[in-house]
């Protein structure tokens, strides 16, 4: 969780808002949606109850993000969208719209989604443990990608 405390307290808000954007894209918010969210918010560092609606896209806070919440954010809304084992046509739009917004190129976005499909398919473990493994293994593994690129 240590990696996620780098993350300013109201990124990680921002973060478990695109969450709960994306459990509610194909308008219903699934019992597994809801303990993903529960597990993101423990991941997160965030209390119980931090998001309790649904909020649409246009109300979450983007500005104020670095690239790094950006693409942590990213994952995680992946990761949700897998989450209840279905992937609709509004969570895939809704996918679209957030690479869009939140400046994800291509490369980038099938990096971070090959990734929380791994996490969210290939592990078995309670759900703050799989949202603290992707919140934070990603964050190591664009370090790295970073230090490549400036490296280059």
């Amino acid at each position: 969780m240590t990696a996620l405390m780098t993350l300013e307290p109201d990124a990680r808000r921002s973060v478990l808002g695109l969450l709960a954007c994306m459990a509610g894209a194909d308008g219903d918010v699934s019992d597994e949606e809801r303990e993903a969210l529960r597990g993101a918010e423990l991941a997160l560092g965030l209390p119980e109850g931090s998001c309790l609606t649904v909020p649409t896209l246009d109300e979450i806070p983007l500005s104020h993000l670095d690239r790094k919440s950006r693409l942590l954010a990213y994952a995680g809304a992946v990761w949700m969208m897998l989450a209840d084992g279905l992937t609709l046509r509004g969570e895939s739009s809704l996918l679209a719209d957030l690479a869009e917004r939140l400046h994800v190129g291509p490369d980038m976005a099938r990096f971070l989604g090959s990734f929380a499909r791994w996490v969210r398919t290939e592990t078995d473990l309670p759900w703050h443990r799989e949202a603290e493994l992707l919140f934070t293994e990603a964050a190591r593994r664009l370090a790295r990608v970073e230090a490549h690129r400036r490296a280059a």
